[in-house]
């Protein structure tokens, strides 16, 4: 039963790495374990840390990092984790990438506009794996300047802002987060190909064709996914046109693609996991 990674105070990393890896794998294992709430299920590493840097979102991410050749580990419990391709090694925090704070320009018109009782239907699942996100850790100038979770914030925690942020300063950045990987190769990394607009114009488009979302339309879209490359030319999608407006349909819509790049993502990520330890997928 949840925790699946519960990290009983006063007792050292090593001691409980051994349980801690046994919880992983029952996740994995779980029924829907992109839908697991990482809150109802008390997944914190301690009381002052968050759900996205708990050891189980530490452990999904080294392994969704391992499946693609790069090595990782945790560097700090509840908080960070290294990444490494030969002899580069940089260091990654985690952030909510949809998340339902007051600054968060979508939900504030969902409460001016009473739209669903002045809630975001996307905050049914803003605490599952599919909206923990990895990022590095570093700041935008050498001696200050705020985390990148502090950007995101003063962006109204919009998600795909954060993106352009980074892609635009990715070779920028103090810790030349570039000697490990490209942004191109961050967004194929931390599973985000599908915050793409050509990508994501594609699945969404699959996704609207079906009015049933049964289990056979996501195979189809995580199918499809799966055989997707980043182009060299492809472009961040953007909520800004629909930002623009301030109306009952513009936030039923920006939720309703929120609430579809969360699910997506957290199935890919599932079934990347599965097909990196399980060779029978």
């Amino acid at each position: 039963m949840p925790p699946y990674c519960k990290h009983i105070k006063g007792k050292h990393y090593g001691t409980e790495i051994d349980d801690w890896v046994d919880g992983y794998f029952k996740y994995l294992k779980s029924t829907e374990p992109w839908n697991y709430d990482f809150e109802n299920g008390k997944e914190k590493y301690l009381e002052n840390t968050d759900y996205e840097q708990s050891i189980l979102s530490q452990l999904i991410f080294i392994e969704i990092f391992k499946s693609q050749k790069l090595s990782a580990d945790i560097c700090e419990c509840g908080l960070s984790i290294t990444v490494n391709k030969g002899t580069v090694k940089k260091t990654f925090l985690f952030d909510v990438m949809h998340n339902p704070k007051r600054g968060c320009q979508p939900c504030q018109q969902a409460i001016l506009n009473n739209y669903n009782g002045g809630k975001m239907q996307f905050e049914n699942i803003y605490h599952c794996v599919g909206n923990f996100a990895p990022i590095p850790r570093t700041i935008i100038s050498k001696n200050y300047g705020p985390r990148l979770q502090q950007i995101h914030e003063y962006l109204n925690e919009l998600w795909p802002c954060l993106l352009k942020f980074m892609q635009d300063n990715w070779m920028c950045f103090p810790t030349d987060i570039y000697e490990l990987m490209s942004f191109k190769e961050y967004m194929k990394y931390s599973c985000q190909q599908m915050y793409y607009e050509r990508i994501f114009n594609k699945l969404y488009c699959i996704y609207n064709a079906s009015e049933n979302k049964t289990d056979n339309i996501w195979d189809k879209i995580i199918r499809e996914l799966s055989n997707i490359v980043i182009d060299e030319q492809d472009r961040l999608i953007s909520f800004d046109n629909l930002l623009k407006k301030s109306d009952i349909e513009m936030i039923e819509e920006i939720d309703k693609r929120i609430t579809f790049l969360i699910e997506l993502r957290g199935r890919f990520i599932i079934y990347l996991l599965k097909k990196h330890h399980f060779t029978t997928l």
